[in-house]
């Protein structure tokens, strides 16, 4: 392959872009939401976990010795 081929390879189109510029923000506080929402959700559902825990345990014996 000849020095002129590869370049002509390597060299990067100019390419229009199409996007807005603002949907990188869009995006970005599109996924923070979903994580936000993730991780709202997942909390709750240890704090339910925590509740059912505590009241499908037996209470101790140890007062009663």
């Amino acid at each position: 392959m000849s020095w002129f081929r590869i370049q002509q390879l390597l060299v990067q189109p100019d390419l229009e872009v199409d996007a807005p510029g603002w949907a990188p923000i869009v995006f970005a506080g599109g996924a923070f939401i979903v994580v936000a929402l993730v991780l709202i959700l997942m909390w709750k559902k240890l704090r339910q976990s925590e509740q059912w825990r505590g009241e499908q345990e037996p209470p101790d014996d140890y007062e009663n010795r």
